[in-house]
């Protein structure tokens, strides 16, 4: 047994791959590589027929630029926004009691907006005074 870095270290997202073992030739160790090069290939950029024929970059393929990250990232903050209210209507008992704590969450957010507001306009009063 040993310890080493084996370039995994260099960035968070990196991923090491041992293939084969003492008992296989390295004939084999290629080949089951292959295979696993052809599904990843597959599963994040489609199958031969419906590969674009034109070249366009990894980023581009998976969806990266273009908008689908941000599809991505809005979706996962709808389903936490609503998982947060089910989880609310839930805890709260009764429509009764989820409408009062939503009214209440409401006027406190509007105090905070007015008092920012109010502190903002003074501390800018005051510099325009200096």
């Amino acid at each position: 047994m040993g310890q080493g870095n084996y370039n995994q270290d260099l960035t968070p997202l990196n991923l090491l791959l041992e293939v084969g073992g003492h008992k296989n030739s390295r004939e084999a160790a290629e080949e089951g590589i292959r295979h696993f090069a052809e599904v990843v290939d597959f599963y994040f950029y489609g199958s031969p027929e419906t590969k674009i024929q034109e070249e366009v970059s990894p980023a581009e393929k998976v969806g990266l630029i273009g908008g689908g990250a941000w599809k991505v990232i809005l979706g996962i903050i709808g389903f936490l926004g609503l998982g947060g209210f089910a989880f609310l209507w839930v805890n709260a008992g009764s429509k009764e009691e989820f409408t009062r704590i939503i009214l209440n969450w409401k006027s406190r957010s509007n105090e905070s907006v007015i008092q920012s507001t109010r502190f903002i306009k003074e501390k800018l009063s005051r510099l325009k005074m200096k």
